[in-house]
């Protein structure tokens, strides 16, 4: 069962299978006791990782106590564990828009990077299912054989025309074939974390006592490229470089 909320978040219930903290944490939810839903369903997501709805849950009590990072969080780790869920997605569009509301509400003069467009250069390889570059693959493969075929057979006239279509997909089949292989090796190594604090300051450095270059308001998709003495390296949603604080981060895991 799924209700409106504020925001106009949608809710699902946790599996009635489910006892103990998503349970708990259901019952708090509609007490409208969010610090103690959101606690309780954090138990839920660690006693099942892989579970969409525990982090969708989740999301949604982040949402309701006012905590646009970690609500940002729990939503993209459900809709990377379930992708094409229409729901976790309007939930982190409207998440989104007040993150960045409140975030130019209260904005400084030093540099502010919001939520919002940061694919960090990977929209269109992560965007395309596998499966769909796999039948198109194999759909311009057959093509390409079957117009081959058809070339040695026909008359001189169509024979230009058979050719002409089997290089469009040989061409096809090289551009859907690099594309499943890209996705695969840049999806093998890419780690992406959220910003779950408010703010958190970006450095030249793993340390405080570096230069602090930006502020990240909560809910900024950032890579993570390692850590250091509890600071990871980030790459930014502009390209650039940092080291923010890994308290200040929670990673997305892939399934």
């Amino acid at each position: 069962m799924r209700v409106a909320m504020l925001l106009l978040l949608s809710f699902a219930v946790p599996l009635a299978a489910w006892a103990g903290p998503a349970e708990e944490g259901n019952e708090a939810f509609w007490k409208g006791e969010f610090e103690s839903a959101a606690r309780l369903y954090r138990s839920a997501t660690q006693a099942h990782p892989q579970s969409a709805d525990a982090w969708y849950n989740l999301g949604c009590a982040e949402a309701r106590a006012g905590r646009a990072g970690r609500a940002i969080h729990a939503f993209e780790q459900a809709r990377m564990l379930r992708p094409g869920d229409a729901d976790a997605a309007h939930n982190l569009e409207q998440v989104r828009a007040w993150a960045v509301s409140e975030a130019l509400a209260s904005s400084t003069d030093e540099r502010l990077v919001l939520p919002g467009d940061d694919d960090l250069g990977v929209g269109l390889l992560t965007a395309l299912k596998p499966g769909t570059l796999a039948v198109g693959f194999a759909v311009a493969w057959v093509l390409l054989f079957g117009l081959l075929g058809m070339a040695h057979r026909l008359r001189h006239g169509r024979r230009t025309a058979a050719w002409f279509g089997a290089v469009l997909a040989g061409l096809a089949s090289v551009a859907f074939g690099a594309l499943l292989w890209g996705r695969a090796s840049l999806l093998s190594d890419l780690r992406q974390g959220v910003v779950v604090a408010d703010r958190s300051r970006v450095r030249s450095g793993p340390g405080e006592q570096y230069k602090a270059e930006a502020i990240l308001t909560g809910g900024v998709l950032v890579r993570l490229r390692g850590e250091v003495d509890g600071w990871n390296r980030v790459t930014l949603p502009d390209g650039g470089e940092g080291w923010i604080a890994a308290a200040d981060l929670g990673a997305l895991e892939a399934p």
